[in-house]
């Protein structure tokens, strides 16, 4: 769930007038996170988790660009680097 929030809250894929205040509730549940993390499996196993975690806001950030690409059009030259 806390997962979902910080996706809910990201500005990657939005423009706005105040991303400060996104960033800053997203930033609030990175925290709670992290906090749950280190209670149920302990400040190692917690870093790995989240760090594996984190990889998923990257991963939906790409698909993201990867469908705006493709919006473009049929005659689109993709750059698939």
């Amino acid at each position: 769930m806390l997962m979902g929030l910080i996706l809910a809250f990201s500005a990657d894929f939005l423009d706005l007038d105040r991303r400060d205040v996104v960033e800053r509730h997203q930033s609030k549940f990175v925290n709670m996170l992290y906090q749950y993390l280190v209670f149920k499996f302990g400040r190692e196993e917690a870093v790995v988790r989240m760090g594996n975690g984190m990889q998923i806001p990257s991963v939906a950030r790409r698909a993201f660009e990867i469908l705006e690409t493709r919006k473009k059009g049929p005659n689109q030259v993709y750059d698939w680097q």
